[in-house]
C-alpha cells in the first residue's frame, strides 16, 4: 500500500506524477491519496486575537521548517501569532539562538525539568508582555498537563482523512 500524504494541498498535476511514478516502482501496491485535517480545540477562542504559537519542537529547529500546523490554525482562524524571542530564557533562549530561522512560533522543548521550566517561563513572560489570550499548542506533548500556564491552551491535532481507493483499513486488515 502507498499513501501520498498531502494530496489536498499538493500542486495541480503533482500527485498524478506521484502515481505515476509510484505504479512504475511497484506495479503491484495499491495507490491511495490522503490528507491531513487540522483539528482545534475551540478554535473560536483565537479568532481576532493575539496567540502565542507553539510547535513540534523537533519539526522547527533541526527539521528546519519556519512554522508548522500551529501556525497554519492560527492563519486559518484569523489570530495573529506573536513574537516570543524577547521573552525567552534558559534553554528556550539558547534554541533560538541555535535556530535563528525561528520567529513567530516557540518551539516546544520540555525533556528535562530544567527545559520545561524555561519553556514555562517563556510563555507566561511572553502572554504576558503581548497582550496574547491564548496559546495555540501544536505540539505533541500535552503540555497542559505539565506547565503551569496563565492563559487558556488551545490544542492543534492532525486527523487522517484518506481521499481515494480501497480504504485503507480494509487493505491492511487484508494483508493480516
Amino acid at each position: 500500500v502507498l499513501v501520498i500524504g498531502k494530496a489536498g494541498s499538493a500542486e495541480p498535476g503533482a500527485v498524478d506524477g506521484i502515481r505515476e511514478r509510484a505504479k512504475e516502482l511497484n506495479p503491484d501496491a495499491a495507490v491511495c491519496t490522503a490528507d491531513l485535517e487540522l483539528v482545534v480545540d475551540q478554535p473560536e477562542r483565537m479568532t481576532g486575537q493575539r496567540v502565542l504559537v507553539i510547535e513540534d519542537g523537533p519539526t522547527v529547529t533541526h527539521g528546519g521548517m519556519p512554522f508548522g500546523a500551529g501556525t497554519v490554525a492560527a492563519q486559518r482562524h484569523g489570530a495573529t501569532p506573536v513574537d516570543p524571542r524577547p521573552y525567552a530564557v534558559g534553554t528556550i533562549r539558547d534554541t533560538f539562538e541555535a535556530y535563528p530561522h525561528l520567529e513567530k512560533v516557540l518551539p516546544a522543548m520540555g525533556y528535562s525539568e530544567e527545559q520545561r521550566d524555561a519553556l514555562a517561563q517563556t510563555i507566561n513572560a511572553c502572554c504576558a508582555a503581548e497582550d496574547v489570550s491564548c496559546v495555540v499548542d501544536a505540539s505533541p506533548a500535552r503540555l497542559d498537563r505539565m506547565l503551569e500556564l496563565d492563559v487558556p491552551l488551545l490544542r492543534v491535532a492532525y486527523r487522517f482523512r484518506q481521499l481515494d481507493g480501497e480504504p485503507l483499513e480494509q487493505r491492511v486488515l487484508a494483508l493480516l
